[in-house]
């Protein structure tokens, strides 16, 4: 049996749905789960939290945290390291001795993901069974390329704090602890290894996406302009500033719009609103009615772990523009465009040529619905099976 533990809705809940559906779900240990907010019979359906549930996992052995300690972990003072930390350590706990009660074994296999796992692995560990480790982002290297662009363009965005050195002891026990560390990209394996972790102990292991509707191959209108997104954090570390700084090259045949929460300061997102329409935070079906009526999703990343995004809008016919810093998702021309990194000329070239030949466009978003099912929940469990 497999046991699971995640804060929040990592992936859609993909991997404990489907172990759920072959009958090899343990347990999933999460924060919240909310099914009270996705009944339709209920009378208050807050969107987020109706998120915050599978109905397929209807009957699913599911242990979250009450809300009171929600609450607790939500206003503990600190700074974003040190709320993490605790928070992990927390949800660990909570985590660990629900397995337990839920009757873990020797033979079972535990996975859990960055800063919220040590206690499920030491557990593990303690009772002969198998333990996994998901490395989410690439670690210190993405904190450093973070902090580095912050100084880089101190107009934009402020800097942020170092990680505390009790976060990164964490994450580094979460290694040790680990007999394998997955993680979702080449980008990260190479970051990792470069602080120190043996290369054979990575094992790259794409996220499992599943997705409810596949919109089908899209056509251009060339009637309008082309419409370019960016989903994700407006900050420097996923680019933000050169896709701004694309918009502003492109000209009148493009029309650029972000949806995303704001990290950068008020003066740098007014002048980028020049060039930008900055649609600000988003639900999921929000995002979804953005992509559907977009023509092409451009994710300038610096450092990314894998970046969902990618399947997502490839989901909605969407061909990706990205940098190589990430999952590898887009095959360069065949459904997308790889640029380099920081290079906002490039990706207006890219996006001109697609503007400029609809039949390439029409075989990228075709490419593109296709590339989504590489990813698939059973394809991600047989890789984890493999281990």
């Amino acid at each position: 049996m497999w046991y699971v533990s995640q804060i929040g809705r990592r992936e859609h809940y993909a991997l404990p749905a489907h172990l759920h559906r072959i009958g090899q779900l343990g347990l999933l240990a999460t924060d919240i789960w909310a099914p009270w907010a996705a009944s339709s019979r209920s009378l208050l359906r807050p969107e987020k939290l109706a998120q915050r549930f599978e109905a397929s996992m209807s009957e699913a052995p599911v242990a979250s945290r009450s809300f009171f300690a929600n609450l607790v972990e939500r206003f503990r003072p600190g700074d974003s390291y040190q709320r993490w930390t605790n928070e992990g350590r927390s949800f660990g706990a909570f985590a660990s001795r629900s397995f337990c009660r839920a009757g873990l074994k020797a033979g079972d296999v535990v996975i859990g993901y960055t800063a919220a796992n040590l206690e499920q692995l030491v557990t593990a560990r303690q009772r002969g069974a198998k333990a996994l480790h998901v490395q989410i982002d690439p670690a210190q290297t993405w904190y450093e390329t973070r902090r580095q662009e912050q100084a880089a363009h101190p107009e934009a965005e402020g800097q942020s704090p170092a990680p505390s050195p009790a976060f990164v002891e964490r994450i580094r026990r979460e290694w040790q602890e680990a007999d394998k560390i997955v993680v979702h990209s080449a980008h990260s394996r190479d970051a990792l290894v470069a602080q120190g972790v043996a290369s054979e102990r990575c094992v790259i292991i794409p996220p499992a996406f599943s997705s409810a509707e596949v919109l089908g191959p899209r056509r251009l209108e060339r009637a309008r302009p082309l419409r370019v997104l960016f989903v994700g954090s407006h900050c420097l570390a996923k680019g933000f500033h050169v896709f701004s700084e694309a918009a502003r090259q492109a000209g009148t045949d493009f029309e650029f719009v972000s949806v995303g929460r704001h990290m950068l300061k008020p003066a740098y997102l007014a002048a980028a609103a020049g060039h930008v329409a900055i649609l600000g935070a988003k639900t999921q079906a929000g995002v979804r009615d953005e992509m559907a009526r977009a023509d092409v999703l451009v994710f300038p990343t610096l450092s990314d772990g894998f970046g969902l995004v990618q399947l997502e809008a490839m989901s909605a016919g969407l061909p990706v523009i990205a940098t190589p810093a990430c999952g590898e998702v887009v095959q360069d021309g065949i459904n997308g465009r790889i640029v380099p990194l920081r290079d906002p000329c490039a990706i207006v070239a890219a996006l001109r040529e697609l503007r400029a030949d609809p039949s390439r466009y029409e075989q990228y978003s075709q490419s593109a619905c296709e590339r989504v099912r590489d990813f698939s929940p059973d394809k991600h469990f047989a890789a984890l099976m493999a281990l």
